[in-house]
């Protein structure tokens, strides 16, 4: 609209999708907040890649006469977008599981809260169990829940489920600011990854990844087992209910034992 504009065109210049600032091809393309809804905005390299590949084809095609098929333009695209990321040296983010780390809960920062999550599957068993649990500065329980879904899913994948049940959960409950943990340390790497391309869950890890940043700034950390007991007894009862249970500033009377075992001494 603002190209037809700078012609002399009688047309609104602004962007008819926030109707803020001007639609520029830039502006339309990428810079457009509206964009995060369509959950696209981690995709600039590939899409610069894959205009990249159907330009050459185009020359090939009518400078050389040479027919090379549209359809490996995607797959192309991935694995040259991923070759070029493997030669670049990245450093791995902190997944702070040092010995340093107590083997016990940590309350957050005051003023804010802390959503633990789990997931546990069983050999045989075509069901996950998921535990969350949001605790304030002081260790009060604020909700809680054990859900299950319905599926075979390896350690890993379970994991990234449970962050991103979690993060809905606390959406459904408005506990901000928040940070998260897990003790699934291969799911949190995935999830901090900056880009999720080489990744069978990259869908969902870009889920996570708007909804985070959505959230009021809202990290996540792994953390070891023992530190995660509330949440991982709640996921393990998960898999002995027949529909999610949720509990308001509270836990099942057969997981609050664990509530003192795993807070700091």
């Amino acid at each position: 609209m603002a190209n037809l504009r700078k012609r002399g065109m009688s047309v609104v210049g602004k962007c008819p999708m926030c109707n803020k600032e001007d639609e520029t091809t830039l502006h339309a393309l990428w810079e457009c907040h509206k964009w995060k809804y369509a959950r696209l905005e981690w995709l600039p390299r590939l899409f610069c890649v894959i205009s990249w590949r159907i330009w050459f084809l185009r020359n090939s095609y009518v400078h050389n006469d040479s027919k090379i098929s549209c359809f490996d333009v995607i797959w192309w695209s991935r694995n040259f977008v991923a070759e070029c990321q493997s030669l670049v040296s990245v450093k791995e983010p902190n997944l702070m599981v040092a010995n340093g780390i107590a083997a016990c809960w940590r309350p957050p920062m005051v003023g804010s809260y802390k959503i633990n999550c789990s997931a546990v599957t069983k050999v045989g068993n075509r069901r996950v169990g998921i535990g969350i649990l949001i605790r304030n500065d002081s260790g009060l329980v604020m909700t809680s829940c054990s859900q299950v879904i319905e599926a075979s899913f390896d350690g890993q994948v379970a994991g990234i489920m449970a962050v991103y049940r979690g993060i809905l959960f606390n959406k459904d409950c408005r506990l901000e600011p928040c940070v998260m943990e897990s003790d699934k340390v291969g799911a949190v790497g995935l999830i901090l990854k900056t880009n999720p391309l080489d990744s069978k869950c990259g869908a969902i890890l870009v889920e996570i990844a708007n909804m985070m940043a959505l959230c009021n700034g809202m990290t996540i950390t792994a953390i070891p087992n023992l530190a995660n007991r509330v949440a991982q007894g709640l996921a393990t009862q998960a898999l002995n209910i027949t529909r999610d249970g949720f509990w308001m500033e509270d836990l099942p009377s057969c997981i609050r034992c664990l509530l003192e075992v795993d807070m700091p001494t």
